[in-house]
């Protein structure tokens, strides 16, 4: 095995063992002196994601690496999708977490990755589509977690600086579209699952028009 293949085997160990559910969870949030976010960190903690390795951390950059190989690796488009999804909602974690500490910057960074990760999430389940592949386990995840994206969404711009208020709407625009267009590539299943998604759009108090026709 040559020096190179030695170095990108090491890099995938590292980025395994910093990014592991030990580690993450030994990685201290440095928002422990934030208060009045509880509502924000239940509705955060309903995703089913926590955020990890954090935006400030000098070795995030590891964690978005493994996540990379993570999604190269999966086995077809659905599970790639899937990846996605769940990755983006570990950007609203981080999000939240960069709220609490006062760093808008690196909130502003989670949202754009958010968008890209939720578009692309989209894009890999347009491809199952047109491979007759079935993506009732990417529809379904987006018919769930939908309404629970806009909530933390919401809650979000709703306490950050004026300043990183585009972010986070367009944000929540892109969650909107992108959620929709996931959930309507099953005809069956989507005009159901829009009808239900729009009900918990409206019991949360949020917009019925969030939800948007997909061109």
């Amino acid at each position: 095995m040559n020096k190179k293949n030695i170095g990108i085997f090491a890099a995938i160990f590292v980025a395994m063992l910093l990014t592991s559910a030990p580690f993450a969870l030994a990685a201290p949030a440095k928002t422990s002196k934030a208060t009045g976010f509880a509502t924000l960190d239940k509705e955060v903690s309903a995703l089913g994601e926590s955020a990890g390795i954090l935006p400030d951390s000098p070795i995030y950059g590891i964690k978005r690496l493994w996540e990379r190989i993570q999604v190269t690796f999966a086995g077809g488009d659905v599970a790639k999708a899937k990846l996605k999804y769940r990755f983006a909602e570990k950007r609203l974690a981080e999000a939240s977490e960069m709220l609490k500490a006062g760093k808008s910057q690196h909130l502003e960074n989670a949202m754009k990755q958010y968008e890209e990760l939720m578009q692309g999430a989209n894009d890999d389940t347009e491809k199952a589509t047109a491979s007759g592949n079935k993506i009732d386990d990417i529809v379904g995840l987006a018919g769930n977690q939908t309404s629970k994206h806009l909530v933390v969404l919401n809650r979000l711009l709703s306490k950050v600086p004026e300043t990183a208020r585009p972010a986070i709407e367009a944000a929540i625009q892109a969650s909107a579209n992108e959620n929709y267009k996931i959930v309507i590539h099953d005809a069956k299943k989507g005009k159901k699952l829009i009808s239900t998604l729009r009900s918990k759009i409206k019991d949360e108090g949020l917009k019925d028009d969030l939800i948007t026709k997909a061109k």
